[in-house]
């Protein structure tokens, strides 16, 4: 995807670098301990889960596609699930079903974790 505009993705690598150290500097001023861990572990937690959806995308057979979260989906479900307890049986029951699934994938190895 090429452009020609000047924004966040066509600055150069120094421009990015100092863009980072200007927000970090921004953003852990004032900050304790304790509060700087927690900021900068949710941060790199963002940074993986971004560089996990483009490992997906990668894999995906157009080279051009472009991830776009369902929000409708997931208004639906948050509008039909009324109660912070319904919406924590709904995750409960997700993550078994994940852990289900990785159990069986597990199974399937050809090798064992020890």
């Amino acid at each position: 995807m090429e452009t020609t505009e000047n924004n966040f993705y066509t600055l150069s690598p120094n421009e990015l670098l100092s863009l980072n150290l200007l927000l970090t500097i921004l953003f852990a001023n004032g900050l304790n301990s304790n509060q700087l861990n927690i900021l900068g572990n949710f941060i790199c937690a963002v940074g993986q889960n971004i560089l996990s959806i483009q490992t997906i995308i990668d894999g995906l057979p157009d080279e051009n596609a472009v991830y776009l979260f369902n929000q409708t989906t997931c208004d639906a479900k948050i509008i039909a699930t009324s109660t912070n307890q319904e919406l924590l049986t709904e995750l409960q029951k997700e993550v078994l079903a994940l852990k289900a699934k990785l159990l069986q994938i597990e199974k399937e190895l050809p090798f064992k974790y020890t």
